[in-house]
């Protein structure tokens, strides 16, 4: 049985922290991962943490949506807030379709 997973977290390092064993084990049983975090952005130095993080769960490449971080708005993408809903994931491109 083919199937996905995709996790989607705050920040960048959750992922890892809160279910790395998962997603791990997920990937090397054949799952499609993905991870989604909610803050920081693309050009940002977590976006190559996160990158090297993912390859080695096995998790794909990292999508982030830059919504501002209120620790670190300076390193956040503008006019961004942690409050907007995740279904405006699906405007930067994050697409979900359901298996069965």
């Amino acid at each position: 049985m083919e199937f996905s997973v995709l996790a989607v977290f705050a920040h960048p390092d959750d992922e890892s922290l809160s279910a790395g064993g998962m997603l791990a084990s997920r990937a090397a049983a054949g799952a499609r991962v993905g991870v989604v975090t909610a803050t920081w952005g693309a050009d940002s130095q977590r976006a190559s943490e996160l990158a090297d993080a993912l390859s080695v769960l096995g998790a794909g490449e990292p999508r982030m949506l830059g919504y501002g971080d209120y620790r670190r708005p300076t390193e956040s993408a503008p006019d961004c807030s942690c409050h907007t809903p995740v279904l405006n994931a699906r405007r930067k491109g994050i697409r979900y379709r359901a298996s069965g």
